[in-house]
């Protein structure tokens, strides 16, 4: 929960229209605990993503990197293991969903060329405005790599 504390506290002093008081919460990190999907990262777990498999994708949730971690490439290693996790799982591709306004993941879902497939509204945060879905193709990754 310091970490939730935490990334929500840089997505506000970064303008992050992504998250607010109830979400994400205590009940969440329960579930991704109880359904195995949270991967912590660092010696001192001072980062960490929620993998949610939906059929042959690997969703991406809820990442987030400590302020005393962040800019150090932790969030890209991340992103890079998911991505592995995925090809050797032979999923099909990977998503992220993140705000309009969260430019850090924006720019490293594109640095690790993720095409941009929709714009949507979330249903429980139209206050938030348009959210962007990301997709990479790791089927032909894989076929690059055999």
């Amino acid at each position: 929960m310091t970490l939730i504390v935490d990334a929500k506290e840089q997505m506000a002093r970064n303008g992050v229209q992504q998250w607010n008081d109830a979400y994400p919460n205590e009940a969440v990190v329960s579930a991704d605990i109880y359904h195995k999907s949270l991967w912590l990262y660092g010696s001192a777990n001072n980062a960490c993503v929620t993998i949610v498999r939906h059929g042959s994708q690997f969703f991406v949730k809820r990442l987030m990197v400590g302020s005393e971690q962040a800019g150090h490439g932790i969030a890209s290693q991340m992103i890079d293991d998911v991505v592995s996790q995925s090809i050797s799982s032979n999923a099909d591709g990977v998503r992220i969903l993140t705000n309009h306004t969260n430019q850090p993941m924006i720019n490293l879902v594109r640095k690790k060329h993720f095409s941009q497939i929709n714009q949507l509204v979330m249903p429980d945060r139209p206050q938030f405005g348009n959210f962007i879905d990301f997709q990479k193709d790791v089927q032909s990754m894989k076929a690059s790599t055999n």
